[in-house]
């Protein structure tokens, strides 16, 4: 589709997890759509890798969140265990 979007509280970033695998499946959100759902983009797995080299970890409620900044939010990609 050739769409261009920055990260950020429009155009947020969701990571979905294999229940079985664990391997992530991350999407985001280009606009909203008609009904209850918005229309995403999966995120190719070479852009997802650029997005975790520049990730960094952050604390949320006494947990830690390893993700990334955009627009002035972080945006998580996954929760690290405490080991």
């Amino acid at each position: 589709m050739d769409e261009v979007v920055s990260i950020g509280l429009d155009n947020p970033v969701r990571v979905e997890h294999d229940p079985v695998t664990g391997e992530p499946s991350p999407y985001v959100t280009l606009r909203n759509g008609e009904g209850l759902f918005p229309i995403e983009a999966k995120i190719n797995r070479s852009v997802f890798y650029e997005l975790v080299n520049r990730g960094e970890e952050k604390n949320i409620d006494d947990e830690v969140y390893f993700g990334v900044w955009s627009n002035n939010e972080f945006f998580p990609l996954g929760q690290l265990d405490e080991d």
